[in-house]
């Protein structure tokens, strides 16, 4: 069966937010508001020129706000605060100091934004993210940070993409993978449904610090199984990046032994829930999708990490498409993590997983 590419859940919100990705950012015309900024940005801004540049980017958070006034004026509302950013920090006369006092500017007054939580307008809030992403600097740190933890699921999924954007800036520099990693890991309970963790996920799948990584990895992961095990709406396909990134740390003998017990207790619970799930009724066809996706990476990156004398292989039943296949299934996935009367691969030392990986 062909996988789904895309995630669940989130979409309609999310696929607005990519509408704005693709519109237009004219260079927008000159106003009264941005003649302080011509004078700063052929210099050296300071502190001290802080209020400047707060008092124009509120300018433009304002005009924002009255096009929501009138449904019609949104979509172009949007349009123009996002270029007027454009226009401003990429200017032609712009130095590299007043480059990086903007996006610092921008990323300190998005943050107060931020941290209205659900009293922030849901246009704003996007568009602001939006924003960020466009600047695509490490200077616009503190919107980017606040962002992951923001009420709206869309600003957080902006946020974390903004993070994927800088990798390579982020893993040329050791102390900003140590703070992007720890930022991760403490936003980790907001990942959310399986469209943001995926994204959180991959934010933070980065080879310099692989201990940090997998800390940051396993806590995000950590918040989504409480989710699933809540109810069946969270069991999609967001873990598959974390598997990957998991995966290829394995492969490349960069895991120790204490971070691979770590990985393989949180595997066992997302097998579980997985299997279970997929051999229950009326799951929709992408819904089985994720589910194979997700089973087929688990179960793989299992065997390699446990390397068992006889491997379960629920992979093998799934495949078989038979009659009794959901059945069997179940009857692997009880060697892999046991049960009240018998115990599974991953019950055993050194991986410690309670029986059923509850």
């Amino acid at each position: 069966m062909m996988r789904n590419p895309y995630l669940l859940t989130g979409c309609a919100a999310l696929l607005m937010s990519m509408l704005w990705s693709t519109a237009a950012l004219g260079q927008g015309e000159a106003a009264p508001e941005d003649q302080d900024m011509n004078t700063l940005r052929v210099g050296i801004p300071s502190d001290r020129d802080n209020p400047m540049v707060d008092a124009w980017i509120n300018v433009q958070l304002g005009k924002l706000r009255t096009s929501l006034s009138n449904p019609i004026l949104i979509p172009e509302g949007i349009k123009s605060f996002r270029a007027s950013f454009d226009a401003q920090y990429n200017h032609a006369n712009n130095t590299g100091d007043f480059k990086k006092k903007l996006a610092e500017r921008i990323g300190a007054v998005f943050a107060l934004e931020y941290a209205k939580g659900q009293q922030l307008e849901e246009v704003v809030g996007q568009a602001m993210a939006r924003v960020v992403l466009d600047v695509r600097s490490l200077d616009a740190r503190e919107a980017i940070f606040a962002g992951l933890t923001a009420a709206d699921e869309v600003v957080r999924y902006l946020s974390a993409q903004t993070l994927i954007k800088l990798q390579p800036d982020i893993s040329a520099d050791n102390a900003a993978t140590t703070e992007v990693l720890q930022k991760l890991q403490a936003a980790a309970p907001a990942a959310g449904n399986g469209v943001v963790a995926a994204q959180f996920y991959q934010a933070a799948a980065l080879n310099g610090q692989i201990a940090d990584a997998v800390a940051a990895l396993v806590a995000i992961m950590d918040g989504r199984l409480a989710l699933m095990r809540q109810g069946p709406a969270a069991l999609d396909r967001g873990e598959v990046p974390a598997i990957a990134f998991f995966d290829q740390a394995e492969q490349a003998g960069k895991l120790t032994p204490e971070l691979r017990v770590q990985v393989v207790q949180r595997l066992a619970p997302l097998l579980r829930m997985h299997t279970e799930r997929y051999a229950q009724p009326n799951n929709s066809a992408e819904e089985g999708w994720a589910m194979e996706e997700t089973i087929l990476a688990t179960e793989s990156l299992l065997k390699k990490m446990t390397k068992p004398e006889k491997s379960p292989d629920i992979t093998r039943e799934l495949q078989s498409g038979g009659a009794n296949s959901a059945l069997n299934m179940q009857i692997e996935l009880i060697q892999w993590i046991g049960s009240d009367q018998v115990s599974g691969v991953v019950n055993k030392a050194p991986w410690g997983v309670p029986a059923g990986a509850p």
